[in-house]
């Protein structure tokens, strides 16, 4: 064994939780941080091109200012009266331009006057022939022509906005872009101002012109930019949002655009341009970069500090594994084990294997035998002089006693086969059966059996049957929480001592099958039955069973005395409402429609010209009138069937009977019968069912329980092997057969004969 290995494991293991937190935790700083550092970014960009804005609509509105003036000012007047014709109105101007331009120098505008028909362009420097003006001002043919045309429209006051586009054909005098307008003045007067802004006055401090921008857009496009980068491009980032609309009743702009962060804000001047300012997203600046040293910084403290923690921790867990060692040592475990931990874990399992063999050997005795003296005991095949030494035997002194029967089942255990495999469900019994012990026991004593294919039988020594629906409740819903099968139980009478137990089961036994025909309740006990009974109709599913089988061989007092009491029950003794009313009546057509087809009939078919008769009892009648017309319905059939013609073929039929009662033993069914007389499942069904009144299932079934009765009362022999006698492979199955059509369980049977004898 090697010692180091198993502490370099644990070691190991301890720190990968140690790297795992110290990444998260310095994710989550650096997370956080750059969080802080972008929101300042952020603000700081945007107060960069809110300072912009500011900055340049200050610009923007001196230069409207200086055109303000120029409205007002008497020399202009003069110049406009003699449309430029008038030397000394010229002049004037001129020297008044001059003036006007000491007084905003630290702006850098460049100033024109001219008039639309005039070819001389007035500027404080001087005057210049119009064509010189657009090339000194740098304007392209194309330019020109645009502003000519502007020129020529009969607009004034609005600003024609031409942008500076770097390689054009004339290169421009440090002009960023020149802003035309034409004013009226006056009357009928009107001027030209061209006003021309340098480039460094509509230039920011970028902080790298290869991936940044700033420039000013309107809706005609981008009209200035700062930027090494492609113009196109910018255009592409800029413009859109711009002409979509984005920048509707905003004073300040962000959204994004591919890798790009746009920051825009309107001038207030200007109304169609926006100042917008273009940023990469994935800018790594200093503080970037401060930030991602400051977070491996974290990372590498926080991983020493989780280093030596992991070792004192890994030395303090490793301790009792030694310690433990050294205590298995002395047992002789013959071991290749790779490290202390595993001759530990080897030993162990030893240890638990040997125990569970042993277990294993005394329970593989003992539950098949309880099991079995459970069940008989509670179909009454125990006799008193052995009751107390079998008690003894299988550990139940503590039921000698008062006790209760509870039956617990799947709800839907049809559903269930057809979702699952037998073979899971009956894996998962033996767990359902450990959940209802722990949880029983904690509040009384509990025996669980498996007895029945769908569900268990529970001994229980409590017998309030408040406390035991709130005890079982709490079961099922664990049950149901774990392995969301519902499950339901039906809580038999108190039994005052084990003698008693057989009328606490069949209890049950009734209650669970009362509780397929409502299927309203999770629990039911007697009291929760008589309540149920006042709020459903009357019409079990046996009885109805029963009245189809006499009315089929033509029993006529038998099927008037269940009718008659169906009737009483639903329309005398309980108060059912309109709408149970007419579930009830729906339950007696359902009655009528298996009748017929059991005759292998339609309804038209077998009504003939009584058909009327069927179709009126179809609606609904009224509460007075429906006992009468069910009377009346029902004993008509019963004529019906009783005056038909024998039409099935005898001969055949008493064979089939006879092989029946010869092999009732073994596994028949009516494909058997079809294969081993040559005719078809369904012919036999309709041939046997017309001759006996029964199908085929009920008259083997009849003939099992009658032969059952004769072995009782020639032999004494145990449930089991009767069961396996008479061709029933599951006990539980025969004993509810036996009930079925004799009212009473075998062992009741018995006692009931005895008793008679005595």
């Amino acid at each position: 064994m090697r010692e180091s290995k198993f502490f370099v494991q644990l070691f190991a293991a301890i720190m990968v939780f140690v790297v795992v937190y110290t990444f998260i935790a310095s994710g989550i700083f650096y997370y956080k941080n750059n969080e802080l550092v972008n929101h300042d970014l952020d603000n700081a960009q945007r107060q960069l091109v809110e300072q912009a804005e500011e900055k340049l609509d200050t610009y923007l509105l001196v230069a409207t200012n200086l055109i303000y003036q120029l409205r007002t000012n008497d020399h202009m007047n003069d110049y406009v009266k003699s449309g430029g014709a008038d030397p000394y109105a010229v002049t004037k101007l001129h020297l008044d331009l001059m003036d006007m331009v000491g007084a905003f120098a630290d702006f850098g505008y460049m100033i024109g006057i001219t008039n639309k028909d005039d070819s001389v362009v007035i500027t404080p420097e001087h005057t210049i022939d119009k064509e010189r003006y657009y090339q000194e001002i740098g304007l392209t043919h194309d330019e020109i022509l645009i502003v000519k045309d502007h020129l020529e429209s009969s607009r004034t006051g609005a600003f024609l906005t031409v942008p500076k586009h770097p390689g054009a054909e004339v290169e421009r005098r440090n002009t960023a872009l020149t802003l035309v307008r034409k004013e009226k003045i006056g009357e009928n007067g009107e001027f030209i101002v061209f006003v021309n802004f340098p480039e460094k006055q509509f230039s920011l401090q970028l902080s790298s012109s290869e991936t940044e921008a700033f420039g000013i857009v309107n809706g005609n496009g981008l009209v200035s930019m700062q930027s090494d980068l492609d113009r196109a491009k910018l255009e592409g980032l800029m413009v859109p949002f711009i002409r979509e609309g984005g920048m509707e009743n905003h004073e300040y702009f962000r959204t994004e655009s591919g890798r790009y962060f746009i920051h825009a804000v309107p001038s207030k001047v200007m109304r169609d341009w926006r100042y917008v300012y273009l940023v990469p997203k994935n800018k790594m600046d200093k503080s970037t970069r401060n930030l991602l040293m400051e977070s491996l910084l974290v990372y590498m403290a926080l991983g020493i500090l989780g280093a030596g923690l992991a070792y004192m921790f890994s030395r303090r867990m490793y301790r009792p594994v030694h310690n433990l060692v050294r205590s298995f040592k002395g047992i002789d475990i013959d071991s290749e084990a790779r490290d202390e931990f595993a001759f530990v874990q080897e030993a162990a399992s030893r240890i638990h294997t040997a125990n569970a063999n042993l277990r294993e050997m005394m329970s593989a005795h003992r539950a098949p035998l309880k099991i079995n003296f459970i069940r008989d005991l509670l179909w009454g095949m125990v006799p008193d002089h052995r009751l107390q030494e079998e008690l003894e035997k299988h550990g139940l002194e503590a039921f000698n006693g008062h006790l209760t029967v509870v039956i617990v089942e799947f709800a839907n255990y049809k559903e269930l086969e057809e979702e699952y495999s037998k073979e899971l469900i009956l894996k998962l019994k033996p767990q359902i059966a450990i959940i209802l012990e722990e949880q029983l026991r904690q509040q009384t004593e509990t025996e669980v059996v498996e007895i029945t294919y769908k569900g268990f039988v529970l001994l229980l020594r409590e017998t309030d049957p408040s406390v035991l629906k709130k005890m079982l409740d709490g079961a099922l819903k664990t049950i149901e929480a774990s392995m969301e099968f519902p499950m339901v139980a039906a809580i038999g009478s108190p039994s005052e001592n084990l003698p008693e137990i057989e009328k606490s089961y069949h209890s049950a036994l009734q209650i669970m099958d009362y509780w397929y025909s409502i299927h309203n309740q999770t629990i039911l006990t007697w009291t929760d039955l008589e309540d149920t009974i006042q709020e459903s109709f009357f019409y079990p599913l046996d009885l109805e069973s029963s009245f189809i089988h006499y009315l089929l061989r033509g029993k006529e007092k038998e099927a008037e005395n269940l009718l008659n009491r169906v009737l009483e029950e639903n329309f005398v003794k309980r108060k059912l409402s309109d709408e149970v009313l007419s579930q009830f009546h729906y339950a007696i057509i359902t009655t009528v429609n298996r009748v017929v087809h059991q005759l292998g009939q339609m309804p038209v078919e077998f009504f003939g010209d009584e058909i009327s008769l069927y179709a009126e009892f179809k609606m609904v009648p009224v509460r007075t009138e429906m006992p009468d017309r069910i009377r009346k319905l029902f004993f008509w059939m019963l004529g019906r069937i009783k005056g038909k013609d024998d039409r099935m073929d005898n001969a055949q039929v008493s064979r089939i009977i006879e092989f029946i009662a010869e092999n009732y033993a073994a596994d028949l069914s009516l494909q058997y019968l079809a294969e081993h007389f040559g005719l078809s499942a369904g012919y036999i069904g309709t041939l046997f069912k017309s001759h006996t009144g029964e199908n085929f299932r009920d008259y083997l079934n009849i003939c099992r329980v009658t032969k059952a009765k004769e072995i009782l009362s020639q032999e004494d022999v145990k449930i089991n092997d009767l069961a396996l006698r008479v061709g029933c492979t599951n006990s539980h199955t025969f004993i509810r057969m036996f009930k079925k059509y004799e009212g009473v369980s075998p062992g009741q049977y018995l006692k009931d004969r005895d008793g008679h004898a005595e």
